[in-house]
């Protein structure tokens, strides 16, 4: 078919589907579904889609679907682009390319997506990018190849909220950031052999973890190396004190839940508790890295582990904002203590500023 194909504004009670489509709309939007409410699925299954790069291939905005939306195989030129809507099911594009550089090729802005996004054997031209969305199960992305020659990531996670896993597998991407979102379970595949950073590996691009929050690990990452952790948190672009801060809080409230739980041997019992590997218990920086950046890590592990209010080295220390001083269960810490807004203070009488890296690295040196 040449031209395009628009449902702008339809009011439709079953599915829609374009499964083997051929849409070529030589420019401009090629295939909208522009606000209509839809009761069904929709279905996008081994269609070639195209129109100019830089211009949208499949677009829905404001688009309410109650079911879910299936680009297997879509073979596009442009930009699949979903903006402001809501979709019932999972959104999923399974095999497939999708070619729009230098501009994103997958964009989902402020969707709420009721079950999971699945990103699995898609190729993409152009960063791939999820930006304000709530997600009621998971986002996997398992065995795709996302290119985004240029750009420093391709593959964006921007404000996001996952209610289930983030799950990472075998994925080839020009950098990976996660900034500003939260997932339940963090389910990766770190520590590969040969491959130690697994999916989290840049290559072309950077890796930027800022602000980006998880409850616990998933079963199969729960037993990995902290050391493995640590080069990864190393190997993003620039220090970010709070990812420091979300991994130190992650390892205490799973080390608190294993240690309820577990049954100590008496060999267990007799022989020595071990400890944290240096470089975790330092800040995990280099040891070239200057004192104040170093200290950081130290106050966010001991101000996680026993609560908010907490001394370090004679000097009181506390979270601005944070619940009354005392002593706080493991298993809401990072809830409390990794709120963007909840930053170290000094709460002597006339020093109620906000500390910096220097004034903390002051205060753990003793001065």
């Amino acid at each position: 078919m040449t031209g395009a194909v628009s449902l702008r504004g339809a009011r439709i009670g079953g599915l829609v589907s374009a499964r083997r489509a051929q849409i070529d709309a030589g420019g401009g939007k090629a295939y909208t579904l522009d606000g209509p409410e839809i009761g069904g699925d929709v279905f996008c299954v081994n269609a070639t889609v195209k129109t100019r790069l830089q211009e949208n291939a499949l677009t829905a905005v404001g688009t309410d679907i109650g079911g879910s939306v299936n680009l297997t195989n879509l073979s596009a030129v442009g930009q699949v682009f979903f903006m402001g809507g809501r979709i019932g099911g999972d959104f999923s594009a399974v095999g497939g390319s999708i070619a729009n550089l230098p501009d994103p090729a997958i964009d989902l802005v402020s969707v709420h997506v009721g079950s999971s996004v699945v990103l699995e054997g898609v190729q993409s031209m152009g960063p791939v990018q999820i930006r304000a969305t709530r997600v009621g199960g998971d986002v996997a992305v398992n065995g795709a190849s996302l290119a985004a020659p240029g750009r420093p990531a391709a593959l964006y996670l921007v404000q996001t909220e996952i209610e289930g896993a983030l799950t990472l597998s075998d994925v080839q991407a020009d950098g990976i950031g996660v900034l500003a979102s939260r997932a339940a379970i963090l389910d990766d595949d770190l520590g590969t052999p040969g491959r130690e950073l697994g999916s989290w590996t840049p290559a072309d691009g950077v890796l930027r973890l800022d602000g980006f929050r998880y409850d616990s690990f998933s079963l199969r990452t729960r037993t990995l190396d902290v050391g493995v952790r640590i080069r990864w948190l190393r190997a993003t672009e620039t220090y970010e004190p709070r990812s420091w801060l979300q991994l130190t809080a992650t390892l205490a409230c799973t080390g608190a839940r294993r240690r309820r739980h577990a049954r100590p041997s008496r060999d267990a019992e007799r022989s020595p508790a071990p400890r944290r590997p240096l470089a975790l218990r330092v800040g995990g920086q280099p040891d070239s890295a200057p004192d104040d950046r170093r200290w950081l890590p130290v106050v966010a592990r001991r101000c996680v582990g026993d609560g908010c209010d907490r001394t370090v080295r004679g000097r009181r220390l506390a979270l601005s904002g944070a619940l009354p001083a005392g002593r706080r269960s493991r298993r809401s810490a990072p809830a409390c203590c990794l709120r963007r807004r909840h930053v170290p203070t000094d709460r002597r009488p006339g020093r109620s500023e906000p500390l910096g890296p220097e004034r903390l690295g002051r205060l753990a040196r003793g001065g």
